[in-house]
């Protein structure tokens, strides 16, 4: 897959800051069912792949060559995220 800038991805989407567009490459798709997947990149510092986007939405016909949304991933909002709703759900019990 190819990241391709949100300026050129919003001709297609009507995406946002928080979103990541990347275009397919022969041979791949992401189809119905895929949401949530990771879109991961090499990382040459520390480790090999780092998570940056979840599947979002494509084109409903899953095509190759087509271009997807992922929603971008950070760390550290995702740890705090699940660290705060783990701590609030274990105080309820």
């Amino acid at each position: 897959m190819t990241i391709i800038p949100n300026d050129q991805c919003r001709n297609i989407y009507p995406v946002n800051d928080c979103q990541i567009c990347a275009k397919v490459n022969a041979g791949e798709t992401v189809c119905n069912g895929d949401s949530g997947s990771p879109l991961y990149c090499f990382k040459s510092e520390g480790a090999p792949y780092h998570v940056i986007g979840a599947v979002s939405f494509g084109t409903r016909t899953c095509p190759e060559n087509g271009v997807i949304v992922f929603t971008k991933i950070k760390l550290l909002t995702f740890l705090k995220f699940y660290t705060n709703m783990y701590e609030f759900t274990s105080l309820k019990q």
